[in-house]
């Protein structure tokens, strides 16, 4: 069977689409944060999805998410004064930590990184540049 990035991503979207209306993850949950091992998920998956469901799925998921601030992610990288701080008070209502955020910056002369690596010192946040692989 073929299986490649594109596929595992729909199916991860699939599946995480049903997850509001499943009872099963909840005991889960409850379970995980009573052990003291927060979990975090990536939401790439959800970003097409808005960021009301991705906040309601993930806190009955987990402990907070990774935000991704890039093009065609949660935050775009042109509105991230503004877009960051609404996707963080978002979280913090719903009881999520926002620890992470991936963004596509490769070189200090992308035209958004100053804005995007400068915003999440304000919120005690992690910034993770990842490279991207472009699939042929």
């Amino acid at each position: 069977m073929d299986y490649n990035r594109r596929k595992f991503i729909k199916g991860m979207v699939i599946v995480s689409a049903g997850v509001p209306f499943s009872g099963a993850l909840a005991s889960v949950s409850e379970t995980l944060k009573e052990s003291g091992y927060p979990i975090n998920f990536f939401t790439k998956p959800l970003d097409k999805y808005g960021p009301g469901f991705m906040m309601d799925t993930l806190k009955m998921a987990g402990d907070g998410l990774d935000l991704t601030v890039r093009p065609k992610g949660c935050v775009l990288p042109e509105k991230v004064e503004t877009d960051l701080p609404k996707m963080v008070n978002m979280a913090n209502k719903k009881g999520l930590g926002l620890k992470m955020m991936i963004t596509r910056i490769k070189n200090p002369d992308d035209p958004f990184a100053y804005k995007v690596l400068a915003m999440p010192c304000g919120y005690c946040m992690q910034v993770k540049m990842v490279l991207e692989l472009l699939m042929i």
